[in-house]
């Protein structure tokens, strides 16, 4: 388990009753309190089932999911549920493994007979669950990458372009840029968006080197001496791996900029090597945020987070988590009903403004989020945004 969650479990509990709002939600070891099977259309309840690491190596993104989830639950409760009926979340934990996420997402299906689900940021395990929710015919809004054309689920995971356009368009002029550096993690997503960069660098005349490492890897020295002649490098992975660069990186002296994609780890990254940039959501610059319907869905998290001791730091994933709750009840309040194909097709081609972003889904394409990402300079220990792509704002 991630240090302090149940802490911070606890306290978001506490700000969620204090105000007063009528909520039932898992706790953080993913064991829920609900209905037995059947009695969720019976008790009048849209039960959501949820599927994150709690523990395992995305603990440290996919719990604040969690977080997110019920201060929107909660929202959604106080202002009178979904459809008039009140909103019960049931969180479970995959631990990172994708043979868990299916038996999950199966069990919340056979015997919690959930609405829809919601899911992690696991891009391996996501993709094991398309299959089962489609065959049930019940929603789902990942927050990792999924496949770019489906027809069934959708995710508010930010399209493979943007991280690339978050960080060329700015060490390509800025920084003169010739050469890349392109690490990536061991996951479709890493494979995915390693493809996508490489392309843009090409299309801005930058070559790049391409290598590929483990999110599990206890050192990052080799990879990082096969990409010690670029001008940047770029890394996708995730987690402790990150941190390990940066260390491994002062180690051997380079001086080249490290960016990651990256934004909960960011300050220990920075602390072991400069120059860092990290690609940060907009969220996190709260109260900074261009667009008017964005900032107050933040604002509105934010007054709950921080009330239950939470950090900006971990602000974002809280942000995504709430986004995916609001985008099934959109769905199903612009669908007029809770059932599965009603619902996934009004997700479909959904336009809804959160609080990590705009999404606008077509039919067929899983992808939907505007650029939420801004990159920042890390230097002298503090954040600050140096490139801002428009479909940020």
């Amino acid at each position: 388990m991630k240090s302090g969650t149940g802490r911070r479990s606890a306290a978001l509990a506490a700000a969620v009753a204090a105000a007063a709002v009528v909520v039932t939600a898992a706790c953080s070891s993913g064991s829920g309190s609900g209905p037995g099977p059947g009695s969720g259309a019976a008790g009048g309840l849209v039960i959501i089932g949820q599927e994150v690491c709690q523990t395992g190596y995305l603990s440290a993104t996919d719990s604040y999911l969690a977080d997110g989830a019920k201060l929107a639950v909660a929202q959604l409760n106080k202002a009178g549920g979904i459809l008039h009926r009140q909103v019960q979340l049931k969180t479970v934990d995959t631990q990172c493994v994708a043979s868990n996420e299916i038996q999950l997402a199966e069990s919340l299906i056979e015997k919690s007979h959930v609405s829809a689900i919601i899911g992690g940021y696991q891009s391996a395990a996501i993709s094991g669950v398309l299959p089962i929710v489609s065959k049930a015919k019940v929603p789902f809004v990942a927050a990792g990458t999924l496949p770019l054309e489906s027809p069934w689920g959708i995710t508010t995971f930010p399209s493979n372009i943007y991280p690339g356009q978050a960080f060329l368009n700015y060490v390509v002029p800025k920084l003169g840029a010739k050469k890349i550096g392109n690490i990536s993690g061991d996951t479709p997503y890493g494979a995915a968006l390693q493809a996508a960069v490489t392309t843009q660098a090409q299309a801005l005349g930058v070559t790049t080197t391409n290598v590929e490492i483990s999110n599990s890897a206890t050192s990052t020295t080799p990879v990082l001496q096969k990409v010690s002649g670029t001008d940047a490098i770029f890394a996708n992975t995730t987690g402790p791996i990150n941190i390990i660069m940066a260390k491994d990186a002062a180690a051997l002296g380079l001086k080249v900029p490290l960016i990651f994609n990256d934004p909960a780890d960011c300050p220990q990254i920075a602390a072991a090597y400069q120059p860092t940039y990290c690609e940060i959501p907009q969220a996190m610059l709260y109260p900074n945020v261009a667009n008017a319907t964005i900032k107050a869905n933040d604002g509105l998290l934010w007054t709950a987070y921080q009330a239950a001791g939470g950090k900006m730091l971990n602000f974002p994933p809280v942000t995504v988590g709430a986004d995916q709750i609001q985008l099934i009840a959109a769905a199903m309040t612009k669908a007029a009903s809770t059932d599965g194909t009603a619902v996934n097709t009004a997700l479909s081609s959904l336009a809804y403004v959160g609080a990590q972003g705009k999404y606008q889904y077509q039919p067929g394409h899983t992808f939907g989020s505007s650029n939420p990402y801004v990159l920042a300079s890390t230097e002298n220990n503090n954040m600050t945004p140096v490139y801002q792509p428009t479909g940020a704002a």
